[in-house]
């Protein structure tokens, strides 16, 4: 899988860091960070490959403390919410295109 990671700042102040990501046990990037207040940017692209059982993704953020740990269940799928008429409408919507 892979994806973007971004770096949001919401606060009034500027953050410096450091910025770790690790896939279950197994270090994927350590990136010295800063951010102005009230800021958000891509950092850099993200690639890994899922493994049988756990699929762990976790972001710290640390300056001279932890500042912040973000958490994600890479296994979880949501799907969102079905709407039988919305679907139908797309399919005759895909077909009438046809």
């Amino acid at each position: 899988m892979s994806g973007q990671v971004w770096l949001i700042n919401d606060t009034l102040d500027t953050v410096h860091g450091t910025l770790s990501a690790w896939h279950n046990d197994m270090l994927l990037l350590t990136l010295d960070v800063e951010i102005t207040p009230n800021d958000a940017r891509i950092l850099q692209g993200l690639d890994l490959r899922l493994n049988p059982g756990e699929n762990a993704l976790r972001f710290e953020l640390r300056g001279d403390v932890v500042l912040a740990t973000n958490e994600y269940d890479l296994n979880y799928c949501d799907v969102g919410e079905i709407n039988a008429r919305r679907s139908f409408l797309t399919d005759a919507a895909a077909w009438l295109r046809t």
